[in-house]
C-alpha cells in the first residue's frame, strides 16, 4: 500500500500534468511549463512535493509531447483516411489536432448510382494497395511513414500514444481501452437508430426510445466509471482519445 505522503505527491503532480497539458500544444511547451512549474512551487513552497510535481509535469511534456514534436516535425504528414463525412474519422481528425499532429484527412467519396444505391469504387480501387501493407484495412485507417493501422479504437490509441492522449500511466491507459469500447457500444446502438428509415414513426418511437432507454444505460456507465476513478476527464486527470470519440 502507498503511504499517505506518496498519495499526496502522485496527486499534486497529476494536478500540475492537468494544467501543464491543457496550455502545451506547440514548440513552446517546456517554456510554458517551466513557467507553470514556477508558479505550482510558488503557491504550495518549495518542499519535496512541490518540486515532484513540478518535476512530474516537466517529465511528462516533455517525453510525451516535446520529443513527439521534435520528432514529427520535418517527417511527412500522416494521413487519416475515411468517407468525406465527419463518422469514425471525426475523434481521430480532433484528436490528431488537439494533440499538435500535421495530418492529411484523405476522404473518399460515396456516388449515387442511378438506380439506387452507392457507387464506393472511389475507395475500392484505392484499397487494394492497402491492403497488401495490412490485411485488416478498412475505413478509417492511418498512415503514420510505413505504419499502416485500421480499426476505429486503434487507430485512436496510436495517436493517444503518439501524441500524449493515452493517459499518464497504464492504469489510465486501461480505462481509455476500456471507455472507447463503451463509446463504441453507444455509438453502434445511435447509428443504428439514426439511419433507421422508421426512427420517428410510432409512438414511442424508435428515437424516443432510443433517448429514454439506451443512452441512459450508457451515460450511467461512464458516469460510474469517472466516479470511481475521481479523474477530471473520462479516463486520467487529462485529456484523452477517449474524451474525443
Amino acid at each position: 500500500m502507498r503511504g499517505i505522503e506518496e498519495e499526496g505527491r502522485e496527486v499534486r503532480a497529476r494536478k500540475a500534468l492537468h494544467t501543464a497539458h491543457t496550455l502545451h500544444t506547440t514548440l513552446t511547451t517546456l517554456t510554458a511549463a517551466t513557467n507553470f512549474g514556477m508558479r505550482a512551487i510558488a503557491a504550495v513552497g518549495a518542499g519535496a512535493a512541490a518540486l515532484a510535481a513540478y518535476a512530474a509535469a516537466i517529465a511528462y511534456l516533455r517525453d510525451r509531447r516535446w520529443k513527439s514534436l521534435v520528432r514529427t516535425r520535418d517527417r511527412p504528414k500522416l494521413k487519416i483516411g475515411y468517407w468525406a463525412i465527419r463518422g469514425l474519422a471525426a475523434p481521430l481528425r480532433m484528436a490528431a489536432a488537439y494533440g499538435g499532429l500535421k495530418y492529411e484527412s484523405v476522404e473518399y467519396e460515396l456516388q449515387a448510382k442511378p438506380g439506387g444505391g452507392w457507387d464506393r469504387s472511389e475507395w475500392m480501387e484505392k484499397k487494394p494497395a492497402l491492403v497488401e501493407k495490412n490485411a485488416l484495412m478498412n475505413l478509417p485507417y492511418i498512415v503514420d511513414g510505413d505504419i499502416v493501422i485500421t480499426q476505429s479504437n486503434a487507430c485512436l490509441m496510436y495517436l493517444g500514444r503518439k501524441c500524449g492522449l493515452a493517459g499518464l500511466d497504464e492504469a489510465d491507459g486501461l480505462a481509455v481501452e476500456q471507455c472507447l469500447c463503451q463509446l463504441m457500444d453507444l455509438r453502434n446502438d445511435t447509428t443504428r437508430t439514426a439511419y433507421s428509415p422508421d426512427a420517428l414513426t410510432g409512438s414511442p418511437s424508435k428515437f424516443e426510445l432510443h433517448l429514454s432507454k439506451s443512452v441512459p444505460v450508457h451515460f450511467k456507465k461512464l458516469n460510474g466509471f469517472m466516479e470511481q476513478r475521481g479523474t477530471a476527464y473520462l479516463c486520467a486527470d487529462t485529456p484523452t482519445v477517449a474524451d474525443f470519440h
